[in-house]
């Protein structure tokens, strides 16, 4: 008895397990993604939650806080420098980083109302990173989806080499 052998159905089975793992490995990109960026986010909060101590703190000089922000942003700058190029979009602008330089400095020779400062300088950073990612996220959903519905197939009776 022989078994007969159903090309067809062992022929969607492999497209489907590979469409299954295209959009699978493309879930786990952007959970990766969003994880970095989420982690990217929570060394900020802690890089501003540490420069509003410092500022607080009588003792403080300048060249410890010198230190400290060319350490954290130096860092910050080195993890957003890699998403930027997993994703090909800048998620902070360079002003931005060199303002997280030297913002701080200039607000400890200052003495002015700091607080209100760096909390918007926080909210302000937070905001664009967010806004550019959450930009990326939904352009590259709809360049697929563009790019599917946009592309042409040339029939030989639309290619304009085929005519006589």
């Amino acid at each position: 008895m022989q078994a007969e052998v159903n090309y067809t159905s062992i022929g969607i089975a492999i497209i489907g397990w590979l469409v299954a793992s295209y959009f699978n490995n493309r879930a786990f990109k952007r959970n990766d993604i969003s994880r970095q960026k989420d982690k990217i986010c929570q060394q900020i909060e802690s890089l501003f939650d540490k420069v509003l101590d410092k500022l607080s703190s009588r003792d403080t000089k300048e060249l410890e806080l010198d230190n400290f922000l060319a350490s954290s942003v130096s860092l910050i700058e080195m993890q957003l420098s890699h998403l930027s190029q997993r994703i090909g979009k800048k998620l902070l602008c360079d002003e931005k980083l060199s303002s997280l330089r030297s913002t701080p400095l200039d607000l400890l020779s200052k003495k002015c109302d700091y607080k209100n400062e760096l909390h918007e300088m926080k909210y302000s950073v937070l905001e664009e990173i967010e806004g550019n990612y959450t930009k990326w996220f939904f352009d590259s959903y709809l360049k697929k989806i563009k790019s599917i519905f946009t592309s042409k197939r040339n029939t030989p009776h639309t290619d304009p080499d085929s005519l006589p």
